[in-house]
């Protein structure tokens, strides 16, 4: 059986699985003492001796790690590592992964209760020496329950800062990190990076965390242990922001039993998601990068190059291209009616570039499903601010852009929408704006196991926010959806007096899952690190970027994306529009938001 043949026949089965296993009580929570032998009993047990807690109580007898795969076991498993690596770029592929519940480990900073004003009011999402350890800083378990981190001594003696702790099957889809930005750097310390031979520019001090150290399984010895840079260059689908210090990898990190992830020196910022997944569910476990000449590589490789044509994507991955010509106006819609079942994996809206703005926006996009089930919004919000020409906000990611091909704008979006039946109406509102001529090509992929779930996109129009009011609503509170990621955006900026430039921005995105899962600032939300006085972070195929930015913040758009295991299960998605909980900037804020119903 072929991947495509095997993620068909199995997703169904998994879905239904996983969605099943969300609220079973049998699911064990975190910090279970029999969850633990890894801890203090690394390397010193040999097979049917007894393990024994540092309290000493026994947990019975140990009989080594687990048997040889089977290979029947192996290819399965391989299956899943091959389809995860290709869901980044395909995303019919990525339909079918099974559904896991999310965790997210970051150094966002947690409010306590009994915490006084000052305190509230006076922190910072990063860690130190210091803090690492401190009450404030920790993690959600799938279950709502917060843990601290932990300073833990490792297979060599080595104090590990531990970011990551889960227990299998699962997989770690991202992670990220930031140290200090070059330019809050103080000359001599750039100096210093220089002389050791790191220009500071490179990798932001991300050396400063020393080794990053992954163990898998209850080893005793980690599979990976190198120094966080050559781990950052070696990793695919890695990136760095240079004058940002932000570092990161989208590589997924599968294992069976069990996951730690730590590093010899203090981290500053993290991020580093981790998914549960249903023990159905063949997973293979990491034991190392990819090599040359292997499977796991070659698929690198093909997505790799898939990713830097984005505009290719559904071809590349075989879908079925129609297009026609339109006259589009309040009078005439342009109408796609799709009846019979399948999976559209692309759709493309081009007119001409000299086309003007208040024309763009006079068009509305609707997608309709067979049960009824609809979504609506201005046609140019499903892919960034209304109140920018194009030639300001040209980006490109894998599953969402605009950009300028032979005099025409290409508005393209590559998320698979699965249906039995669909219908696609782009329509003008106002009769006296005229109609506008444009071009619209949609992909299809045949299927005979259409996933269950749809497609939709939540448009927040422009929405005032005072100091001192609640967070910005970016995905309102309507069950569980499957989260693929937001367009961000905020403008009329009035700033708090005394408080810093770009304190909004620096406001946590947080998702509801549950668990609560926070970034730690709407930069940290698509991967930039730390936002330098002129933003102008490029977008990347993978997660995202800037979309606008204007002088002194009176306008900010981001985009954020999640791909393959990395979209997580939300119920609600709202953002700080602050430095602190207490919201302290007043500003206008606008999103749109796609996700999948389940």
């Amino acid at each position: 059986m072929n991947r495509r043949d095997f993620l068909k026949a199995s997703g169904a089965l998994f879905l239904g699985q996983a969605l099943r296993s969300f609220d079973v009580a049998q699911d064990r929570p975190f910090d279970v003492a029999q969850d633990r032998p890894f801890d203090g009993a690394q390397g010193k047990l040999h097979s049917g001796q007894a393990l024994r807690l540092h309290s000493g109580q026994a947990l019975g007898p140990w009989h080594g790690f687990p048997r040889a795969r089977s290979v029947a076991e192996t290819a399965r498993e391989q299956e899943t590592l091959l389809a995860a690596i290709e869901s980044l770029a395909n995303p019919v592929t990525a339909l079918y992964l099974p559904l896991g519940t999310s965790v997210l480990f970051s150094s966002a900073r947690t409010i306590l209760d009994g915490d006084s004003p000052e305190i509230q009011r006076n922190f910072w999402d990063y860690t130190r020496e210091d803090t690492f350890s401190d009450p404030h800083y920790g993690y959600f378990d799938k279950s709502g329950d917060f843990h601290q981190y932990k300073v833990k001594p490792g297979y060599d003696g080595t104090p590990e800062y531990v970011m990551a702790e889960l227990w299998g099957p699962g997989v770690v889809p991202f992670m990220w990190f930031t140290h200090t930005a070059p330019f809050t750097m103080a000359p001599e310390h750039e100096r210093a990076l220089e002389n050791a031979g790191v220009p500071p520019k490179e990798w932001g001090n991300i050396q400063a965390m020393g080794n990053i150290r992954i163990y898998v399984d209850y080893e005793p010895t980690p599979v990976l242990d190198m120094p966080m840079v050559t781990f950052l260059k070696r990793a695919p689908f890695s990136w760095r922001y240079r004058d940002n210090g932000a570092n990161g990898t989208y590589y997924p990190f599968f294992f069976r039993r069990f996951i730690r992830i730590a590093s010899t020196g203090c981290p500053r910022f993290f991020v580093i998601k981790g998914v549960y997944l249903h023990p159905s569910v063949p997973v293979p476990s990491f034991r190392g990068l990819p090599q040359q000449g292997s499977p796991e590589q070659a698929m690198v490789n093909s997505v790799t190059s898939a990713l830097g044509r984005p505009l290719e994507i559904p071809r590349i991955y075989g879908a079925r291209e129609f297009s026609q010509i339109y006259d589009i106006g309040a009078d005439q819609p342009a109408v796609i009616n799709l009846d019979t079942p399948g999976i559209l994996s692309g759709l493309c809206f081009a007119i001409p570039h000299d086309l003007p703005l208040d024309k763009r926006n006079n068009l509305d996009l609707s997608i309709t499903y067979e049960n009824g089930d609809s979504f609506a919004l201005p046609l140019a919000a499903f892919w960034g601010p209304l109140d920018r020409p194009p030639e300001d906000i040209y980006y490109q990611t894998a599953l969402l852009g605009i950009t300028t091909v032979g005099g025409e704008d290409v508005y393209y979006a590559n998320f698979a929408m699965p249906f039995q039946r669909a219908q696609i109406r782009i329509q003008g509102r106002d009769v006296a704006a005229g109609r506008v001529g444009a071009r619209i090509s949609y992909f299809l992929v045949g299927s005979p196991n259409v996933p269950s779930f749809r497609f939709k996109a939540y448009y927040s129009g422009p929405v005032r926010k005072e100091a001192g009011s609640d967070d910005f609503m970016l995905l309102p509170p309507a069950g569980k959806r499957k989260y693929v990621g937001s367009i961000l955006g905020a403008r009329e900026w009035t700033p708090t007096p005394g408080a810093w430039n770009c304190q909004y921005a620096e406001g946590n995105v947080k998702m509801i899952g549950p668990p609560k899962m926070s970034f730690t600032g709407w930069e940290d939300f698509f991967s930039g690190g730390y936002f330098p006085q002129a933003f102008v972070t490029p977008t990347r195929p993978l997660g995202g970027g800037t979309i606008y930015w204007s002088d002194y913040w009176n306008h900010l758009t981001v985009v954020g994306l999640f791909h393959g295991y990395n979209q997580p299960l939300v119920e609600a998605v709202s953002v700080e529009h602050g430095i602190t909980a207490y919201n302290e900037a007043s500003l206008t804020c606008y999103g749109t938001s796609f996700y999948y119903t389940l």
